[in-house]
């Protein structure tokens, strides 16, 4: 912009993609893309020693999202349905059909603002002094339906705001055969939530219904039963009622850390690090209910309302009606009851590490290294129960890594190969409000400490360059993640924090991964090259759920994508390309719909293909 002085980057991108989730209730689409984004820089370097890099960034996102499409619910849900008399969409995820009838959607707002200044100074510049001032706000804002075309629960979701800055202060050094780095980092974070759940008309028979047909044996159903059901759980005098439990935390976070890299001789280094961490959290967690709906609207002529004739009669006769007595039990029950409590949180812990590095031979280099890792530990801001503490403790990993890294024939050949064993105490895991109501909170926003868990395998790595125009790489991983001690995992069929999965398979932890990919290119004319390339992954099996769960399981895939396209040395660009070229079925995460033991899917995306277009000004 002005010389070398000052230099400025702009970019941005708009996303719009179609649902390709359909929903039979009512002819939508779930599942599109409607988001961009923009992000400033500005650099300015008056001279050599000196430079400031300004930064901006703004996203947003308007989506018809997100959407679970059913893998497994319980016998518990089979029978509230036949209750009162609703029929599911068969268990398909595949499918991608649904029938949801209100709201599914999420906002995103996000703006962010950070500074770098960079001044060099000493004998040869050979000391840097680097100052990292950051601010961000984020909001997201999700309307969440029942997964089902009756009322339920008609809205449900945890509008969050979330605000920090952040300041970081290193100084860097050279000293002869040393490199010393030495720095403070503050952070303060600043979160509000507010999870809402409505309560509709049919939640109450609902949540009964399955109970009555258990214990009576009988095949009762609203048509038969649901006057009598009525005068003991009015289901219209609940609709509208709503938990709303806010949660607040504010959190100061402080560090100093040092690292020190020393060249013992040309072909050996050692790598020093130590860090200490100070966690200071305050949060709180209020749940309140809304007034229900009392007596709710009646009309004498419609038949449809005949259920509501003795509230009417109850007005009539000018006293209260005494099914609402009741009503505020009966919903403590389904929902829970009011809640609240103030929590604080104080730690701090050191990590590090030390690793040595050799220089075997000219193409191959070994190394080893030791951490100590560290996680803060915090405050839970959903309601907490016996087996799920208002606080959960501070997750710590002991690793080991041992490694090869090479290049041969001048560089056209590269291998890496890593040995890793990893032992975390504390582990922290994602669960589930452990409420015994008859409608969990399906979110997962509380976390319990796994006790301990061991990570170990090997991972490879390869890419060959034989011709000028071909390039191939290769790579997978074989590992064995196991929750040595986990006697506190949520059990499906209980409702409690009480299974044992001490000696399984960690969750979201497959086994097996591969990858691999080739790509030409060909010079066409002055300045036009063509290229194109293939590239496949594969991923084993696993566990979708940290209960393991009946339904959880993710079977294994391979994706692959295909692109060909033309660039120009003025900075022009185009291409077409294909993503899960062979159109491969797979689920990308699991959900939780009513608690632990109902899921529902994310999918990945189907066959996907288009064209890009991309010009750089320079």
């Amino acid at each position: 912009l002005i010389g070398e002085t000052l230099s400025g980057r702009l970019t941005g991108y708009l996303t719009r993609r179609d649902g390709n989730i359909d929903n039979l209730y009512d002819d939508r689409s779930f599942q599109n893309q409607h988001k961009g984004g923009l992000r400033g820089q500005l650099l300015w370097a008056p001279s050599e020693n000196f430079s400031s890099r300004l930064i901006y960034e703004y996203a947003d996102a308007h989506e018809d999202c997100c959407v679970f499409l059913l893998t497994s619910y319980r016998e518990t849900i089979r029978q509230r349905d036949a209750y009162i008399e609703y029929q599911r969409e068969p268990v398909n995820p595949y499918a991608r059909q649904v029938q949801y009838d209100s709201q599914v959607s999420i906002e995103m707002h996000q703006k962010a603002v950070s500074n770098e200044i960079n001044w060099s100074f000493g004998d040869n510049r050979d000391t840097t002094l680097t100052s990292i001032s950051a601010w961000r706000d984020w909001r997201f804002v999700p309307y969440n339906d029942d997964a089902t075309s009756r009322e339920l629960v008609p809205l449900s979701g945890s509008i969050n705001n979330h605000q920090q800055w952040s300041q970081e202060l290193r100084l860097a050094r050279k000293q002869g055969e040393v490199d010393l780095v030495g720095g403070l980092f503050l952070i303060e974070q600043q979160l509000e939530a507010l999870d809402r759940f409505v309560v509709g008309k049919d939640l109450i028979p609902w949540a009964f219904g399955g109970i009555l047909r258990d214990v009576t044996g009988l095949p009762l159903t609203q048509s038969n039963s649901g006057l009598l059901f009525d005068l003991v759980a009015p289901g219209e005098n609940a609709a509208g009622t709503a938990n709303l439990t806010r949660g607040e935390q504010t959190s100061r976070s402080g560090a100093l850390f040092g690292s020190l890299d020393w060249h013992l001789t040309p072909r050996f280094d050692a790598t020093f690090g130590l860090r200490y961490t100070r966690e200071l959290k305050k949060g709180s967690v209020v749940r309140t209910r809304t007034a229900s709906n009392t007596g709710g609207t009646v009309d004498p002529n419609d038949p449809a309302s005949l259920p509501q004739l003795p509230g009417a009669l109850f007005e009539t006769l000018g006293i209260a009606d005494p099914r609402n007595l009741t009503l505020g039990l009966i919903l403590d029950q389904v929902i829970g009851a009011p809640y609240s409590r103030a929590t604080s949180y104080d730690e701090g812990q050191f990590s590090g590490q030390f690793a040595l590095g050799y220089q075997l031979s000219p193409a191959v280099r070994s190394y080893l290294s030791i951490g100590h890792g560290y996680k803060a530990g915090g405050i839970n801001l959903g309601v907490t129960g016996d087996s799920v503490k208002e606080t959960f403790e501070p997750e710590t990993a002991t690793s080991f890594e041992l490694g090869l890294k090479s290049q041969f024939f001048r560089r056209r050949l590269g291998i890496n190969l890593a040995a890793y064993h990893s032992l975390v105490r504390n582990y922290q895991a994602l669960t589930f409000d452990n409420e015994p109501t008859l409608f969990p909170n399906p979110a997962q926003v509380n976390l319990l400490n796994v006790g301990k868990v061991r990570l170990q395998g090997l991972e490879l790595e390869t890419r060959a360059r034989p011709l000028s125009w071909l390039s191939l790489r290769a790579g997978g991983s074989y590992g064995r993640a196991v929750t040595v001690d986990f006697k506190n995992a949520p059990d499906e069929d209980a409702r409690t924090s009480t299974k044992d999965l001490s000696g399984r398979r960690l969750y979201n932890a497959p086994i097996v991964t591969a990858t691999g990919g080739i790509e030409v290119t060909r010079a066409l004319a002055d300045n036009v090259e063509a290229y194109g390339a293939f590239d496949s992954s594969y991923r084993s099996d696993y566990y979708g759920t940290v209960e393991r769960g009946r339904g959880s399981e993710i079977a294994a895939y391979t994706l692959s994508n295909l692109r060909i396209g033309l660039k120009h040395a003025r900075g022009i660009e185009v291409s077409a390309w294909v993503r899960n070229l062979f159109n491969e079925d797979y689920i990308a995460a699991i959900n939780p719909i009513y608690g632990v033991g109902d899921y529902g899917a994310v999918l990945g995306d189907q066959r996907t293909y288009g064209l890009t277009a991309r010009l750089e000004l320079r």
